[in-house]
């Protein structure tokens, strides 16, 4: 890892007050904010841990309702995880 990454980690913050999940999917879907977080990437690209699948499922649920919201039928969801299936893969 180079000094500028390990100086600068990719952590970031959402509200307090806001639907975390709701606010991570709308950044998420805002092709320039993605950019500006992460740098060109495709929301395919991008991984997402939570802690529970129920709340996998609320995330995917949010990444539909942006997109219906943005008049899309469809939408690539980004590679989503729990961390117990990260717990799975590892054993």
């Amino acid at each position: 890892m180079a000094d500028s990454e390990m100086a600068y980690p990719n952590l970031f913050n959402i509200a307090a007050g806001q639907d975390f999940l709701a606010a991570l999917a709308r950044g998420l879907c805002n092709e320039a904010t993605r950019h500006q977080l992460f740098g060109a990437c495709a929301l395919t690209d991008v991984q997402i841990l939570l802690p529970t699948r129920r709340a996998a499922r609320q995330l995917a649920s949010a990444f539909m309702s942006e997109a219906t919201a943005r008049g899309q039928t469809a939408i690539l969801l980004p590679r989503i995880e729990t961390l117990g299936d990260l717990d799975d893969e590892l054993a």
